[in-house]
């Protein structure tokens, strides 16, 4: 039996992440707590054309519990890039004046790296990645607030009428801004089906979004945001 291993990290200040990981098993990840930046990053596939000889390099059978962010991006985030990931159970995470909650990414694959043609299909051996459609982020708790670290290109996912309490210079790190919490959880992987194109699902059960802004006791934010395509526009017209 494969034995599971627990690491406890002291409660960190940071910019990018508290925690980034490329490749693990049997890991369970807890107590962490991250100002700025996202505490719990399983971001895979800087190891590049190594992955192409071993297959095993991934992330599998992984547990985190009590994952807590702070004027930052998110609480944990997902972006399997090249790598076609197992199983992830993260449970417990508390995202306080954060980009999101959760970021979900879809697989990618670099045409600069020879990884897809000009298509999009995949080439020179490699795959879109996902993780496995068994995964869980449960009991994700999304308070809004005003700290939070935005992406340049996430900054038109922001209502119209919270557009104001976004900086308009960048932050220190000389790539994000500081505004509001977008969204519950940014899911660009939202389609399950389509894993040859890096879709895949996340099962999300106990989300609770507090604080956000109402309009005529209607939340202005989404739960999830999945696409460009939700962009908001027109927030200069009167």
């Amino acid at each position: 039996m494969a034995l599971l291993r627990i690491l406890k990290l002291p409660i960190v200040i940071t910019v990018m992440a508290l925690v980034q990981c490329q490749a693990a098993e049997n890991v369970l990840y807890r107590n962490l707590i991250g100002e700025g930046g996202a505490t719990l990053r399983l971001e895979t596939g800087a190891i590049g054309k190594p992955y192409l000889a071993d297959k095993s390099i991934i992330i599998n059978n992984l547990y985190g519990k009590n994952i807590v962010c702070k004027n930052g991006q998110a609480a944990v985030t997902l972006s399997p890039h090249t790598i076609k990931n197992g199983k992830v159970f993260i449970d417990d995470l508390t995202a306080d004046s954060c980009e999101a909650g959760a970021i979900v990414a879809a697989g990618f694959l670099s045409a600069k790296k020879e990884q897809r043609d000009k298509k999009g299909n995949a080439i020179n051996g490699h795959t879109y990645g996902y993780f496995d459609a068994n995964s869980v982020i449960s009991n994700l708790k999304v308070i809004y607030g005003t700290n939070a670290q935005l992406r340049p290109s996430r900054r038109p996912f922001v209502p119209c009428a919270q557009r104001n309490l976004i900086s308009t210079h960048k932050n220190p790190d000389q790539e994000s801004y500081t505004g509001p919490t977008i969204a519950g959880i940014i899911y660009f992987a939202k389609g399950g089906t389509r894993t040859d194109r890096g879709f895949y699902t996340v099962k999300t059960p106990g989300l609770e979004l507090k604080n956000f802004p109402l309009v005529n006791g209607k939340m202005e934010n989404k739960e999830f945001v999945a696409s460009t395509k939700e962009f908001l526009t027109g927030c200069d017209k009167n």
